[in-house]
């Protein structure tokens, strides 16, 4: 609204400013550079932001390269890769601990059979099964269907 000698001229300017800025007015209206949402408002710039800055900052800067590091560099099969996280003398460890305790409870058991004394093969391939049903998600699948 304009006050022109004390008498009210109704403005149709859309704005609630009552600035008009000279740069709105020489910006084309070119919507052939963007997309439109379904609501009809939002839009999105067809082309890529291009980024000004040149320089790489200092903590986007990479060291060290990506990929298996010193003794991993000699991994050639998924045995190879166990082998290095779990050795020979951790198994033998678990064999030993769980000898012990079937020697503990043999007692309790009527036939030898039931409270046999475990080998390394036999720990070997109950790792392997345990890996194999956590690879195929069989948590309730026999050792059989594995």
């Amino acid at each position: 609204m304009f006050h022109v000698d004390g008498n009210i001229t109704p403005s149709y300017h859309d704005t609630d400013s009552e600035q008009n800025s000279e740069a709105d007015e020489e910006l084309p209206n070119d919507d052939s550079e963007f997309y439109f949402g379904k609501d009809g408002v939002t839009k999105w710039k067809k082309t890529m932001w291009q980024k000004t800055q040149i320089r790489t900052r200092s903590v986007n800067i990479i060291s060290q390269f990506p990929g298996p590091k010193s003794e991993a560099k000699s991994i050639e099969s998924e045995s190879d890769a166990f082998t290095k996280i779990i050795d020979n003398d951790k198994v033998q460890k678990i064999v030993d601990c769980t000898n012990a305790y079937i020697s503990n409870i043999k007692e309790h058991f009527s036939r030898e059979r039931d409270a046999k004394l475990t080998t390394v093969t036999e720990i070997l391939a109950l790792f392997g099964l345990l890996i194999m049903s956590g690879v195929k998600r069989a948590a309730h699948s026999t050792y059989k269907e594995l």
